[in-house]
């Protein structure tokens, strides 16, 4: 396996939007996202609601208005409206648009009835313009074991993580000459102090990379799942993605109460 970094061609600016960290673009602009809202609605678009703890299905966009915007109400929704924390207000809208990249916002929750949700108007756009999968870094405490030639691995440290596959670093003195790692065991510490136990039974490396520094050699998985699989790894993704988005936030907050 030979692995090696292939210059991209510089992209050129646009107006509309700007670049963020880990691959994402961001617009702001008023005609973009009203153009995307109609665009959802009227090719009634599949739609995730993602919260602390919950995964809707599939819903759609009903209604766009000047302050807000309308959603299917999901039938598992939990959460109520009022007397919740602020953290339970928001909530983040996942989707993929015309050219099968993904979007998401965030907005607040400002109501609800029988069947209707009612949210905010998104006033910022995030795509994800370079991976197919949304991708998070490992929390501390992660921890994974795999067989790779009959044995098993227990010294990897886990670097990242998404639906479609991670990454994870080994000394240069473990050796891996196959490229299908089988049994995968993941443990994710979670927010709750309930750590969630990821199992997948195969994945293919698919490109390494050498650090001369820190003696370590990195591995890039693809991961050989099933739909249902995928489904569940992408739950926890998200999840653990909202997480460290809110981190930040709460910790500017803390800084600057009166």
């Amino acid at each position: 396996m030979v692995f090696g970094l292939l210059k991209r061609k510089k992209k050129q600016p646009n107006q509309y939007w700007t670049d963020e960290e880990a691959g994402y673009e961001k617009s702001r602009s008023v005609p973009v996202i009203s153009h995307l809202l109609a665009h959802l609605k009227n090719k009634r678009t599949s739609l995730t609601l993602v919260a602390k703890g919950y995964q809707s299905g599939a819903t759609f966009l009903l209604e766009v208005k000047d302050e807000e915007v309308q959603i299917d109400l999901p039938s598992d929704w939990p959460m109520q409206t009022s007397g919740d924390t602020g953290d339970k207000l928001r909530v983040r809208v996942i989707f993929k648009d015309a050219a099968q990249k993904w979007n998401h916002f965030d907005v607040r929750i400002t109501g609800k009835n029988e069947n209707t949700l009612f949210l905010s108007r998104p006033q910022t756009i995030y795509r994800l313009e370079r991976r197919a999968h949304f991708r998070v870094a490992a929390p501390n405490g992660a921890k994974i074991t795999f067989t790779c030639e009959n044995n098993r691995i227990e010294e990897a440290i886990l670097n990242d993580l998404s639906a479609g596959g991670m990454s994870f670093s080994m000394p240069e003195t473990l050796k891996i000459k196959e490229k299908l790692i089988k049994d995968i065991n993941i443990v994710l510490p979670g927010d709750d102090a309930v750590s969630k136990h990821i199992r997948i039974n195969q994945g293919e490396i698919v490109r390494f990379s050498r650090d001369m520094i820190s003696k370590l050699i990195a591995f890039g998985v693809s991961f050989q799942v099933s739909n249902k699989e995928e489904e569940t790894l992408l739950q926890i993704v998200r999840q653990h993605e909202l997480s460290q988005l809110q981190q930040p936030r709460q910790q500017y907050a803390a800084a600057h109460m009166p």
